[in-house]
């Protein structure tokens, strides 16, 4: 879900120091950035772990739409969901972590040198991508055959990059967080093609912006 990149990205600019509410039911990355800036904070792990759900099925974690959600901007909603365990029950204003402050959010430039510069100033940053063949991946370097850089469905979180050497070539790729459990893939980070705008990984690479203190 979109949230979980949004988050991750906030998390880091956090260690380093409006159109729709989406809350945490998912949406793009900017649309959680303005979410978060609007209710005025975030709670800890502790208070308010991940939900990723399974499914919408009853019994599940599936969160429900927070007020004012908008469905052409945050996608369609779910048939059932967990009251228990969405913005309205679980959101304690009390909890949130002291001095964090969303003020706004920038894009950052598709151009992937720029992307790895402005990774290494600003720390982890939130990217959509064509997920359709990674719940495949298991190990190495993600570059599917079939991937469509326009069709965004999935946002993850831009950690770091590198080069891996083989007999015949020199294999540059991305170091990314995903948000499926740290038994999926490479203790829950994958990696993929970097330099070619891999699944469109480049096109929509966000980071909030933080109040300073």
């Amino acid at each position: 879900m979109f949230h979980y990149s949004a988050i991750g990205n906030i998390e880091g600019q956090w260690m380093k120091m409006g159109h729709a509410d989406c809350g945490v039911f998912g949406g793009w990355p900017y649309l959680a950035y303005q979410y978060i800036q609007k209710t005025g904070g975030l709670q800890t792990w502790e208070d308010y772990w991940y939900c990723c759900g399974l499914g919408g099925a009853k019994g599940t974690c599936e969160v429900c739409p927070a007020p004012g959600y908008n469905t052409s901007l945050c996608g369609p909603s779910i048939p059932y969901c967990n009251m228990t365990q969405s913005c309205v029950t679980k959101l304690d204003k009390k909890k949130f972590v002291s001095g964090l402050n969303v003020v706004g959010w920038k894009a950052i430039d598709q151009n992937e040198t720029v992307i790895a510069s402005q990774l290494m100033e600003l720390g982890p940053l939130s990217v959509a991508l064509d997920a359709t063949l990674l719940q495949f991946y298991h190990h190495g370097v993600f570059e599917p055959f079939l991937c469509n850089p326009k069709n965004l469905d999935h946002a993850v979180l831009l950690v770091g990059f590198g080069q891996e050497k083989e007999l015949f070539e020199t294999k540059y790729y991305w170091k990314v967080k995903n948000s499926w459990g740290h038994k999926w893939g490479e203790k829950g980070y994958f990696r993929i093609k970097r330099g070619a705008g891999m699944c469109g990984i480049n096109t929509q690479v966000t980071t909030s912006v933080l109040q300073k203190t």
